[in-house]
């Protein structure tokens, strides 16, 4: 590293690297167009542009100030213009502040290089080197190194049981060995880990896991930044860099990143990008998507109106275990609306979307479920009703194996869908229990009338927030 400048010297030893030309020239005219290049939070190869604003001297030294976005990541990347020459190295920007960079010229630098030029030549002949960003040694035997390869396998293995078990102190152990190797998925737990201990210095070490864990291929971590930008949590708040971070950690087919970007979209009425975003998110294995996708169709967003559509679509996020999608079908049934009036499929369907009750979401309209719950209770016979409750408990079953299914073919699955174990009870009641959890129906949320409930299409366009 420089004695003079924050700034640190990388030997590359592999061939076919073509150095940038560095420009000597410390007086670089106002507006002159400059790019950065570097990975800000894991966005490789990132490139934004800007213009030499300006200069500012800091601790004696004279900095190249430029209104080209610099990010955490960009630090140590070049500044160059439009003819590829090295102006200067990204190096700091002013904080609280929106396109204010500062970079360290390149005659500066090649001044520093030239200076320690000798005593970096003699490092290079006396010392030996790992590779970078690499488990693997070059002066280690290849038997060593593959004990070792099984040695970071292994803690990476009981890092993500340990922590899913929430045995954090062993968790913290394993997660920390198989991080310092560079292990991506590790150093995103051990991140988790740290914010848990809720001080300012933890959670700074838990950003910089996250970074690391971003440049090194997590989604899941590039998605946890991406939500920090978005809020401003923990790091400046930065919309274009969060929808950026969403965007890649979708590509790496994190379906809650594809969500993400699906509600940004929607809140700007860009209803083709919506579209684009839900159905990524479906491919990358959400459930949630294929309800919101039938909400589109039901109502017409960025697409002509197609109920029948919308209540397939619907239906196999119901098939997969999403509570709201359930509901959502009994619904359908009950008001005849893509599908033909059935009421006890409706109640069928009203049956196994209870089975979880903590899976309600705050934006549902309860007094709809209330009113169809009465009604659909006092439009059938008893026998209706318990052979519609037999029948709730063969198809939750099959959900049941659908889940599973599921979870095992989409490795980014994550806790949107209703946990098995509540299922299960279901599969387990007795049909005095049934009947039981049928008469509490028809106390809870009375209606406040005789009418029957009859559809209402602006309670529909308030759904469309669940995007």
């Amino acid at each position: 590293t420089s004695k003079r400048y924050d700034l640190a010297y990388l030997y590359i030893s592999d061939s076919g690297c073509v150095p940038l030309e560095p420009l000597m020239d410390r007086d670089l005219p106002l507006a002159h167009k400059v790019f950065t290049i570097g990975n800000p939070a894991g966005m490789k190869y990132t490139v934004t542009s800007g213009i030499v604003s300006g200069y500012h001297e800091h601790k004696d030294v004279e900095y190249i100030q430029t209104d080209a976005a610099i990010n955490p990541g960009n630090s140590g990347g070049p500044l160059i213009d439009e003819e590829g020459r090295l102006l200067g190295v990204n190096s700091m920007i002013l904080l609280d502040t929106e396109g204010i960079g500062f970079a360290l010229p390149a005659a500066l630098v090649v001044e520093d290089y030239q200076e320690n030029r000798e005593y970096i030549e003699k490092l290079l002949e006396t010392h030996e080197f790992k590779h970078w960003m690499s488990s693997i040694s070059s002066y280690m035997s290849d038997e060593e190194n593959q004990e070792l390869e099984q040695q970071i396998d292994l803690a990476a293995a009981n890092c993500a049981k340990e922590f899913e078990d929430e045995q954090w102190g062993v968790a913290l152990e394993e997660c920390q060995f198989a991080a310092d190797y560079e292990h991506a998925h590790s150093q995103y737990l051990l991140a988790k880990l740290y914010f848990e201990r809720d001080d300012d210095v933890r959670e700074d070490i838990a950003i910089g896991l996250l970074e690391k864990a971003a440049l090194n291929g997590s989604a899941e971590a590039l998605y946890l930044l991406a939500g920090f930008r978005r809020d401003g949590e923990f790091v400046e708040k930065n919309i274009e860099l969060s929808t950026e971070m969403y965007s890649e950690s979708c590509e790496k087919l994190f379906y809650k990143s594809c969500e993400q970007l699906a509600y940004y979209y929607r809140k700007r009425h860009d209803w083709d990008n919506v579209r684009k975003y839900l159905e990524k998110a479906i491919d990358s294995g959400s459930v949630v998507a294929y309800y919101s996708l039938g909400l589109l169709y039901r109502l017409g967003y960025g697409v002509e109106i197609d109920k029948e559509k919308s209540f397939e679509l619907n239906r196999k996020a119901a098939m997969l275990g999403a509570n709201r999608a359930q509901h959502f079908i009994a619904w359908q049934y009950y008001e005849g609306n893509g599908v033909d009036k059935k009421y006890q499929e409706a109640y069928k369907w009203l049956v196994v979307s209870e089975v979880d009750e903590q899976d309600y979401y705050d934006d549902w309209d309860t007094d709809v479920p209330g009113n169809l719950r009465f009604y659909l209770y006092n439009m059938l016979s008893d026998r209706e009703r318990q052979d519609q409750v037999e029948k709730a408990r063969v198809l939750i079953e099959e959900i049941t194996a659908n889940l599973e299914a599921h979870k095992s073919k989409y490795s980014h699955f994550a806790s949107e869908i209703p946990d098995i174990a509540a299922v299960e009870k279901s599969k387990e009641a007795n049909s005095q229990e049934d009947e039981a959890t049928v008469e509490k129906m028809e106390e809870k949320n009375q209606p406040g009338s005789d009418a029957p409930p009859e559809s209402d299409d602006s309670a529909d366009k308030d759904k469309i927030e669940v995007l």
